[in-house]
């Protein structure tokens, strides 16, 4: 063999004790290293076990806060809700409290109404009562002043049918009177007729003034608008004038109730419509 064979063989047989004692050295190092890494393992997991326990906790105590803000969360709403409702009922309440205070204002305004009332019912009682007293007064006064009327209308009864009495004997007389008098006035007219005998000359004519009413100038007729209820008769002469002029004389022949008609006996001027008349001038 040549030198450098056996320099190879013996470098592969240094390598090789080397490399078996690298191995033993690294087989030793690995069985600490496994031992080491079983230690770690075990050690890792008994932390994995205690972290898996503290998450397991840390969830059960997760779902315990997550339950616990859930029912949060329900109570909040039911006090939001119930807030609302309280609210609201606040507010009905205060709009209730102040239609209760309109009402009690109206109704303390209404008591002192019924409180005026009361004392204007009393003070009218009152009066009423002294009304009362004074109308029983009256009522005596008028029972005293009945009696009294009874007696004087017993007295005026008997002054009537006295009266009655002398009425119808008076009547009776004016009757008579009243005939006698047409009788005279017929004579009167009968002799003014027969003999033309002016009759204011004789007797006196009270003062009577009228208005021409019409004049027939064929007839020389005038007629006047006072009769009978004025007293007019026949006989009586009128003197017609206008204002200070003076027109003539009429003397009456006919009379009737409401006017008269006489015939023109003097006449200065003509006698017109309208012109004026008196049996006193």
């Amino acid at each position: 063999m040549s030198p450098i064979g056996r320099i190879f063989i013996v470098l592969n047989l240094i390598l090789s004790a080397a490399f078996v004692g690298w191995g033993l050295n690294a087989l030793d190092h690995t069985g600490k290293y496994k031992e080491e890494l079983a230690a770690t393992k075990k050690a890792h997991t008994e932390e994995v076990a205690k972290k898996d326990a503290e998450v397991a906790k840390l969830g059960g105590e997760v779902n315990a806060v997550t339950e616990q803000q859930r029912q949060m969360r329900e109570e909040r709403d039911t006090k939001a809700t119930e807030a609302d409702r309280l609210k609201t009922q606040l507010d009905e309440l205060k709009r209730a409290h102040d239609g209760l205070s309109a009402n009690l204002t109206k109704i303390q305004a209404t008591l002192g109404d019924y409180n005026n009332s009361i004392a204007q019912l009393s003070q009218q009682k009152d009066a009423a009562i002294e009304r009362a007293h004074e109308a029983e007064r009256a009522r005596d006064g008028a029972v005293q002043e009945k009696d009294a009327a009874v007696l004087a209308q017993s007295n005026a009864e008997e002054a009537t049918n006295s009266a009655q009495q002398q009425i119808g004997d008076l009547q009776g007389q004016s009757q008579s009177l009243e005939e006698q008098v047409s009788t005279l006035e017929a004579r009167i007219a009968q002799i003014v007729a027969t003999t033309g005998v002016d009759l204011s000359k004789i007797m006196p004519a009270p003062k009577i003034d009228a208005y021409v009413l019409n004049v027939d100038r064929g007839l020389k007729l005038v007629i006047l608008n006072k009769g009978k209820k004025d007293n007019v008769r026949e006989g009586y002469t009128f003197d017609v004038y206008r204002g200070s002029q003076y027109k003539g004389q009429v003397r009456i022949q006919d009379v009737q109730d409401g006017m008269s008609s006489g015939l023109i006996v003097n006449e200065k001027n003509a006698i017109a419509t309208g012109d004026q008349a008196t049996t006193t001038l």
